[in-house]
């Protein structure tokens, strides 16, 4: 599975809802093939949040192409699952994460780091439902 190198653009986390340090760096995978359940792994950094975000934890996930136009939705309490066709243009682009209890991760990809590939968002897609 390919990993993605990734910082914080804006999130909160913790008991308080915390503000997290913007520009931290996170190395994240998306539906890790080992662990069926998990949709996100945080492979390294962002300490402050779990290592693994489950259908349990999280209320919805995007993921917004380079051109900004949306190439995933996610939304596990509904089991629903959009993968819009047509993903277009290169450089950064973004995953924004809601979870319970009004925690949030809004993640933009470091220069050089690679957009996921289709197979990769089908696989977060069918991780939470059927897509459409």
């Amino acid at each position: 599975m390919t990993t993605f190198e990734m910082a914080l653009r804006t999130g909160n986390w913790g008991p308080l809802l915390y503000e997290l340090a913007p520009h931290s760096q996170a190395v994240v995978e998306l539906a890790p093939q080992d662990h069926p359940g998990v949709l996100v792994r945080f492979v390294d950094g962002l300490p402050a949040v779990p290592r693994e975000l489950l259908a349990d934890d999280v209320l919805d996930i995007v993921v917004v192409a380079p051109s900004g136009k949306v190439c995933l939705r996610v939304t596990p309490p509904d089991g629903a699952a959009e993968v819009p066709r047509g993903r277009s243009g290169e450089g950064s682009w973004e995953l924004r994460i809601e979870c319970t209890g009004q925690r949030s991760l809004h993640l933009y990809s470091l220069t050089g780091t690679p957009f996921p590939t289709d197979a990769e968002l089908e696989a977060l897609a069918a991780s939470v439902g059927p897509t459409g």
